[in-house]
C-alpha cells in the first residue's frame, strides 16, 4: 500500500485539542498530489487505504474516523 498523505508540520487548536494539516502524496480522486487538506487528531483519523479525503479547513478529531470512499 502507498500511503496517501502525510501529516505536516502546521498546526491548529481546535477547543484545547491540537490537529495537524494533511498533505496528499498522490493523486486521489479530484484531489491532485501536493495538494493541502483539512486537519486530523492523528494518522488514525484517516484512513491510508480508498479514496476519502479531508477538504480545506475541514476537522477531524477525538475518536472520529475517515474511511473507504
Amino acid at each position: 500500500m502507498t500511503a496517501k498523505y502525510k501529516i505536516i508540520d502546521d498546526t491548529r487548536d481546535v477547543d484545547g485539542f491540537k490537529v495537524y494539516r494533511i498533505q496528499a502524496l498522490r493523486d486521489i480522486g479530484d484531489v491532485l498530489a501536493g495538494e493541502l487538506g483539512g486537519y486530523v487528531a492523528s494518522g488514525n483519523s484517516l484512513s491510508q487505504d480508498g479514496e476519502a479525503w479531508v477538504y480545506a479547513d475541514s476537522v477531524i478529531m477525538g475518536n472520529a474516523q475517515v474511511t473507504h470512499n
